[in-house]
């Protein structure tokens, strides 16, 4: 294998493609990291016989029976390897444990733990108390345990000037609306106290105090939890994120999106060239089931820059207000799809829609059949026939009665996040339509390697009901 093969597991996972070689240089390294290396170096499914080739390669066996029995019981069923119906082994991009064996093999380093800014310093017991600082410090009340003459110290220390004990709870319910216990001066000893009264009755702090440092560190000591407070919060919400992030990388994954979809708004504007119904087709085995979610715009036109053919996802109500048919030129804006996976359009939640010329509204009779297309409850009532792929490209890709759908398969009910995705094409028309084609009957892949045929019966009963021109 060279640097230039492609390798689609490498390039969903956003990895360089990995070597062997290289890979079992690593410290103690499990048969199924192994499987898992061998797979990721092919970039897609191998036969058991072909995996354990690979691992012989580097890690010879005296006998192959014994690795083979070896990286099978390493498995044991276990993810991220699943076995595919048609026998193969292959990697379950969407797994949960991707990423644990991309970091074992040394493919892919762990994100870095996001962490909070570090606590601001807080100055020390010689530094006073600024305003800021008192109003976080009873941004809640003033601390129950402290006395008046604590409160009283600790707002003079701030305002740096003499206040009446009026003026002290003024002050206080200005910074943070709560007027705090009485402001007390201490009691008279033959020892100055932290708080004395001068001669006009109000309240001086005494600075040469052996308490005033005390007062401070406590202060300090409410506003230190407030910085912690804020530094958990903080902490928190970055956790989230990267939870966040990391989540949707998964669903991504599982949903086939190798890359983030762009954002915000994109106009457009062109002729229209088909219009089918938007139909999401749903399959569990030998169960299916339809979402009618609108109607796709097939548009030769402009978007980002380009001049392309592109399709616009739009809803039953946009259809049945502007009757688009094929012909009409139209404009409008839409966003890029989140998971191409889901839809088969490059846009939806289409807007903003404006038509400047009109195409012709008549149905046509020979096919492919133009002009305004029915609902989606006709659509749903006539019940469609698997039709060929490329006769579907070829002929009928502008027939009104055409549609591509976005098919979902829940492989095993039991897992329901084990699931694959296709398109499916299927024909609405007429049963004596002289273009149709069925094309090979479909597969549907199911637990443990299980598949179900959708033979003829299944397209027969859907359309029983209509005649052969109907």
């Amino acid at each position: 294998m060279t640097d230039a093969a492609p390798n689609a597991y490498a390039e969903r996972l956003g990895i360089a493609a990995p070597r062997l070689e290289d890979v079992v240089k690593r410290p103690r390294l499990s048969y199924l990291e192994l499987f898992v290396a061998a797979l990721l170096e092919r970039g897609g499914p191998l036969t058991l016989d072909e995996v354990l080739y690979a691992v012989h390669r580097v890690k010879p066996a005296e006998h192959p029976e014994i690795l083979r029995v070896s990286l099978m019981k390493s498995w044991a069923g276990r993810p991220p390897v699943v076995k595919e119906p048609d026998g193969r082994y292959g990697i379950d991009l969407g797994s949960y444990r991707v990423d644990r064996f991309l970091r074992r093999l040394g493919l892919r380093t762990p994100p870095p733990h996001p962490s909070a800014p570090p606590l601001p310093p807080l100055p020390g017991p010689d530094v006073p108390l600024s305003k800021d600082e008192l109003a976080i410090v009873f941004r809640d009340g003033v601390p129950v345990m402290w006395s008046g003459v604590r409160f009283a110290a600790s707002v003079l220390d701030a305002y740096d000037r003499p206040m009446t004990p009026d003026e002290v709870r003024q002050a206080v319910v200005a910074l943070c609306g709560h007027p705090g216990p009485p402001a007390k001066a201490s009691r008279r000893s033959a020892v100055p106290g932290l708080v004395v009264t001068d001669e006009a009755g109000r309240l001086v702090l005494n600075r040469s105090s052996t308490d005033l440092a005390a007062v401070r560190a406590q202060a300090r000591e409410r506003l230190a939890a407030y910085h912690r407070e804020l530094a958990d919060r903080k902490q928190l919400e970055l956790d989230v994120a990267q939870s966040r992030r990391l989540l949707e990388e998964l669903i991504a994954r599982q949903l086939g999106v190798s890359k983030a979809p762009k954002a915000g708004k994109q106009a457009w504007r062109g002729i229209v060239v088909a219009v089918q119904p938007r139909i999401r087709l749903t399959r569990s085995f030998d169960e299916r089931s339809h979402s009618y979610l609108g109607f796709v715009l097939r548009v030769h036109g402009e978007l980002d820059g380009e001049t392309r053919d592109f399709l616009v996802a739009i809803g039953d109500g946009a259809q049945a207000k502007h009757e688009f048919r094929v012909g009409d030129e139209v404009s409008g804006v839409g966003e890029w799809v989140a998971h191409p996976d889901l839809e088969i359009a490059d846009l939806y939640k289409a807007s903003g829609f404006e038509v400047a010329a009109r195409g012709p509204s008549a149905r046509t009779s020979p096919p492919p059949t133009t002009g305004v297309p029915p609902t989606l409850e006709e659509y749903r009532a006539r019940g469609h026939r698997r039709l060929a792929a490329l006769t579907y490209a070829a002929k009928c890709v502008s027939c009104l009665w055409g549609a591509e759908m976005a098919v979902e398969m829940v492989i095993d009910p039991w897992k329901p996040k084990a699931r694959k995705y296709r398109r499916e094409t299927f024909c609405y028309g007429p049963k004596s339509c002289p273009q149709y084609a069925a094309g090979p009957t479909r597969k549907v892949p199911g637990r443990m390697g299980m598949s179900w045929e959708e033979a003829d019966w299944v397209d027969e009963e859907a359309t029983r009901h209509r005649g052969s021109d109907e």
